[in-house]
């Protein structure tokens, strides 16, 4: 019976390596081809601090088990995916900014769920950060018209399908650069302190059997052709996705150049999946780009303070 318990452990732990070794593979075979395809799609959503985290768990429960050859190999199978998490896809010392002259500029884009965490907290929350313009995805019933008299009498706010503005200053109607099969984008020129920044608003479709990467390639398309000074939204899809990683000239994530710290975005409590982006132009330059958890949605907030240039001095930058 003893040898039979021995033969049971030492198959069943055969066992769970190679199941180990195998959401491994498809963990590595994600992160080679990314979204380039819809199969390789799903395997690059299989979030990389979730495989490390299995791993170093499985990896201490066999060290306790005095499975000391199990413990090192899935410790090894752990390298690629810790690399990944503390050097890919986050890094936790913010760069240097380009310096510019005028008053600091602040955006914020949040996913507020509706206000199904707590409508009265998204409100409080949202007049806290006193940005000058805000970007409100999935806004739900939340009258944008009393925040925007709240937050001042410069303000104005306009909505349009699942998404909403408040911005201090002038906006003009948005414009529809895309609608229908999963991407929404319109632009909006806004207006304030005698600047003027054009605006996309971006929304894709959350189902994840929609392939991505043609509506990502399209909105980078559209970026490349209308020039727009800000891009930032929900896209449900994350910044390493193929076409995000090659932006038009000039063109650069916030969380690149003036970000720093776990720059996952989704589902709260834990976020793995960095799916909210915002992407600067060549006038937008970055102060600093932050990330805030919050207790009342599924999303944390995108925060960019910046500072707008001339169209000649962009030119030059």
């Amino acid at each position: 019976m003893l040898r039979f318990a021995r033969w049971f452990s030492r198959r069943s732990t055969a066992y769970g390596l190679a199941v180990l070794f195998a959401l491994w593979g498809i963990w590595i075979f994600g992160q080679v081809f990314r979204d380039a395809t819809q199969i390789s799609e799903l395997a690059f959503y299989f979030p990389s601090p979730v495989l490390l985290a299995l791993l170093v768990g499985i990896a201490f429960w066999a060290w306790r088990g005095k499975r000391r050859g199990a413990a090192a190999f899935v410790l090894t199978l752990a390298v690629a995916p810790a690399v990944f998490v503390f050097g890919v896809e986050n890094h936790f010392f913010a760069g240097a900014p380009a310096g510019s002259t005028g008053p600091t500029i602040r955006l914020v884009h949040w996913n507020v769920f509706h206000g199904a965490f707590g409508r009265t907290g998204v409100w409080k929350e949202t007049l806290k950060e006193k940005a000058d313009f805000y970007v409100i995805s999935e806004p739900g019933d939340m009258d944008v018209d009393l925040l925007a008299r709240q937050l001042g009498n410069d303000y104005s706010a306009r909505r349009v399908a699942y998404m909403a503005i408040v911005a201090r200053g002038r906006l003009q109607k948005p414009h529809w650069v895309a609608y229908g099969s999963g991407l929404v984008v319109y632009s909006v020129r806004w207006t304030f302190s005698n600047q003027q920044c054009n605006v996309f608003v971006v929304d894709l479709a959350s189902d994840v059997l929609m392939p991505r990467d043609p509506r990502l390639r399209r909105l980078v398309r559209l970026i490349h052709q209308y020039q727009p000074d800000l891009v930032v939204g929900d896209f449900n899809a994350p910044r390493r996705s193929l076409a995000l990683s090659s932006l038009p000239s000039g063109y650069a994530h916030a969380y690149d150049v003036a970000g720093s710290g776990w720059s996952y975005t989704w589902p709260f409590p834990v976020p793995v999946y960095a799916i909210d982006q915002c992407i600067l132009g060549r006038r937008v330059v970055p102060a600093r780009y932050r990330l805030v958890t919050s207790l009342y949605s599924d999303h944390r907030r995108q925060v960019l303070d910046f500072t707008m240039t001339e169209p000649d001095e962009a030119g030059k930058k």
